[in-house]
């Protein structure tokens, strides 16, 4: 997979830091092992999108009320060879 922040060529996850992990399959604060990782990105940077895929919907992402700090976001759904695979942005 390329390179997804414009800021960090490497796509360095987030560390632990005692409540929250980026690994795949981390713990996350609510408990849940989510199918997922967590990529470090500093703010104003440019985001890439991965793969080639549809643009779903993004802000507000769904108002859901546990994403009160992250209410920004996109999902994309891959297309072609990357079929079934997916990915969401929160800014």
């Amino acid at each position: 997979m390329g390179r997804i922040c414009q800021s960090d060529e490497t796509n360095k996850l987030i560390k632990c830091d005692g409540e929250f992990c980026g690994h795949y399959k981390s713990k996350r604060r609510d408990g849940l092992l989510l199918e997922a990782v967590d990529i470090e990105c500093s703010p104003q940077s440019e985001v890439y999108a991965p793969f080639d895929g549809d643009l779903y919907f993004w802000k507000p992402f769904g108002n859901h009320v546990n994403y009160e700090c992250a209410d920004e976001g996109v999902r994309i759904e891959g297309i072609g060879q990357w079929q079934g695979v997916l990915i969401v942005f929160f800014f």
